[in-house]
């Protein structure tokens, strides 16, 4: 089940709402210029493959979304909880450009600042979670990460992320403490 836990930056402690259905997690966060949406994915790659086993069980699947969301490069985040847990994306930061983060296999929660508001969007496979360039964005994986997604980038060379003086992701609940 895809969760929304929405914080005042101020309290992260405590989040203001929680959201379990999809339609309400999506018009909460098209409120704040977020686009949320779920993809039945046929692929069915295990974490812990690599990326060239995941690109081709994707296959179609990929150039699909691509072509859906208007990008032309992509990487692959797998984790399979036995190599450790990969240290890109767990400090808050922001690209230049629009990213668009899809669950392909297990759960992650990605988290994004838009203002004075924290979203915490724990996501499963098919979901897909646009985040306009500029915002600032973490990544938390669990203790014990297990997980294939793709990050679609609108061309090559846009994934040199800014890091920023802005949230504290520590401060706030990550994926296991949900």
């Amino acid at each position: 089940m895809s969760i929304l836990s929405v914080y005042h930056h101020r309290t992260p402690e405590q989040p203001n709402k929680v959201l379990t259905y999809a339609t309400d997690i999506a018009a909460t966060l098209a409120e704040h210029g977020l686009d949320f949406s779920q993809h039945e994915l046929t692929a069915r790659p295990r974490p812990g493959g690599g990326r060239e086993t995941v690109v081709q069980a994707l296959g179609n699947e990929l150039q699909a979304l691509l072509g859906m969301h208007r990008c032309t490069a992509f990487e692959v985040l797998d984790c399979d909880g036995e190599e450790g847990r990969p240290q890109a994306g767990e400090e808050e930061h922001a690209y230049p450009v629009d990213e668009v983060f899809v669950v392909v296999s297990g759960r992650a929660q990605l988290v994004v600042r838009r203002g004075e508001w924290v979203f915490a969007v724990l996501c499963e496979r098919g979901d897909t979670l646009r985040v306009p360039g500029g915002s600032g964005r973490w990544l938390s994986l669990g203790d014990r990460p297990f997980c294939v997604a793709v990050r679609l980038l609108e061309k090559e060379g846009n994934s040199a992320p800014v890091h920023g003086d802005g949230a504290k992701p520590g401060e706030f609940p990550g994926m296991d403490e949900l």
